[in-house]
């Protein structure tokens, strides 16, 4: 009764070790089908690092950009107070009133760079020499400032002196004559013809 069961059973357990072997190297095949081959870069998480168009926005980031002399950042942005140069670097502005010298001492038209650097408005009365030492109409650059023409005959005295064979009067701070006879006393006491009365300041 015993060895009728065995070779019953025998034959079904062979069919069903075959079955789960096929159905293994099946599983195996479609595995080894889906796994990417080892020789593919994009598989490589180094490749993705060593890679800049890879990197993530907060690799890019890092770079430093914005500030005085550095890159500017994407869109051309800088920090508060600098601009994006031709070149691509965060400078502070220059050539405009008040702003900085841009090379070569260079500022926009009417704006002249002063002792310190700084451009400045030009050639009015009081106002620095513009390029060439000129002035508006009607001034002229004494030591490197515009004012009114002074030490020639009725013009304003010069910080008191006046031009040659002229004294500077100064109730009117104005350059008149002098050295002849009646007529104020030179600098230095001087006259021609006569002499100085250094009492009333008069040729004698």
């Amino acid at each position: 009764m015993i060895s009728i069961a065995i070779a019953i059973v025998s034959p079904a357990r062979r069919i069903l070790l075959a079955a789960l072997a096929a159905s293994a190297l099946f599983t195996l095949r479609a595995e080894a089908q889906t796994v990417a081959p080892p020789c593919d870069p994009a598989s490589d998480p180094a490749f993705a690092i060593a890679t800049p168009e890879a990197q993530s926005p907060l690799q890019l980031a890092a770079i430093p950009c914005g500030a005085a002399s550095q890159i500017c950042c994407p869109g051309g942005f800088c920090n508060t107070g600098l601009v994006c140069n031709s070149n691509g670097i965060c400078r502070t502005p220059c050539g405009a009133a008040g702003q900085r010298c841009c090379p070569n001492q260079a500022c926009d038209a009417g704006l002249a760079c002063n002792s310190s650097g700084i451009c400045r408005t030009c050639g009015g009365n009081g106002d620095i020499c513009c390029g060439g030492n000129t002035c508006s109409s009607g001034l002229v650059c004494n030591g490197g400032r515009c004012a009114p023409p002074c030490g020639g005959y009725n013009q304003p005295c010069c910080n008191g002196t006046c031009g040659a064979f002229l004294a500077c009067a100064p109730r009117i701070n104005t350059c008149i004559p002098c050295g002849f006879t009646g007529a104020a006393c030179c600098p230095g006491n001087y006259c021609s013809p006569g002499t100085c009365n250094t009492i009333n300041n008069l040729c004698e």
